[in-house]
């Protein structure tokens, strides 16, 4: 696998209350394009249980400027112990969940995942580790100078027991 050190850390700590229903929604944080050209943002993390990931879309708020704007939102894990602004992340699949076709940059809308791969199948479980965690990311294209979005998901905590 391939790995990635120019990382920033957009996860939204406030998410790990259990107290709605599954499944239920999460949301990342506004990302702000402009601020983060070339790097790669991690919206959601996984330390603890198994989820399913039942469907992803990305949500432009203000139009992606800069060269050929572009978003993929993928698979990744890191070391807990190094999840930190500038960590080096491990990709599993850069446009695992969306992909940057999928998504019009240039055109505030909703835009769901047309990535079939995850869909019911293995690759919408993720289990949440100790040590290596499983991580949700976006990676930015190189020119980005502006623009606003944020990344939706629709899991669910699977019940199973721990050995």
């Amino acid at each position: 696998m391939a790995t990635v050190a120019t990382t920033i850390d957009g996860r939204r700590p406030d998410l790990r209350m259990q107290t709605l229903e599954n499944p239920f929604w999460i949301t990342s944080k506004v990302i702000e394009y402009g601020k983060y050209p070339g790097k790669t943002v991690a919206v959601f993390d996984f330390p603890k249980g198994t989820y399913k990931i039942i469907d992803a879309g990305v949500e432009i708020i203000t139009a992606l400027t800069g060269g050929t704007p572009s978003v993929a939102v993928g698979a990744m894990t890191v070391p807990v112990e190094a999840f930190v602004d500038g960590a080096t992340f491990t990709y599993s699949a850069t446009d695992g969940y969306v992909a940057s076709a999928d998504v019009t940059e240039g055109t505030p809308a909703y835009y769901p995942s047309a990535v079939a791969a995850y869909a019911g199948g293995a690759g919408s479980i993720v289990v949440g580790a100790a040590t290596t965690m499983p991580i949700v990311a976006v990676t930015h294209a190189a020119s980005g100078t502006g623009g606003l979005y944020r990344v939706h998901m629709l899991i669910t905590r699977v019940p199973v027991q721990s050995a």
